[in-house]
């Protein structure tokens, strides 16, 4: 079984060249390019949406739901699309912190002292980029 599952994932991370029959890493998508993309492309967006993202929304009435809010892609399209595009244009004291590992990204905009956050929980898999977790804080 072991065996089974190490073939699996070697063929995730790995293709062969059929020219030369040998095994070549696949390189992981560069975040940087990624992430303009993600955030100018919303068909690219939606396809990098994972299924299933959970998060904070306090636009939430049930307070209850708030922390652990399962968002749907259109509102997470719309968030990012509407909401902090429009704050990033129009918000002088927004501000931009990047957390960066190889395997996770998270992108938090916030105005100090303000109460408002917004963030982007990003995973590789596959090679790829995903939007795996999304916070919004507007208090």
């Amino acid at each position: 079984m072991f065996v089974i599952i190490q073939v699996l994932i070697t063929a995730c991370t790995y293709s062969l060249n059929k020219k030369s029959n040998k095994l070549i890493k696949k390189e992981d998508e560069n975040f940087d390019y990624f992430y303009k993309r993600y955030m100018n492309e919303e068909e690219f967006q939606t396809k990098r949406i994972q299924e299933s993202v959970f998060g904070y929304n306090s636009d939430e009435e049930d307070w209850k739901k708030r922390e652990h809010y399962k968002w749907e892609k259109e509102e997470i399209k719309y968030y990012l699309n509407n909401v902090l595009k429009n704050d990033l244009k129009n918000t002088n004291t927004l501000k931009e912190a990047k957390t960066k590992s190889d395997t996770i990204k998270i992108i938090r905009y916030y105005v100090p002292n303000s109460g408002y956050e917004t963030k982007l929980h990003f995973t590789l898999r596959r090679n790829k980029w995903f939007l795996k977790r999304f916070d919004y804080k507007n208090l």
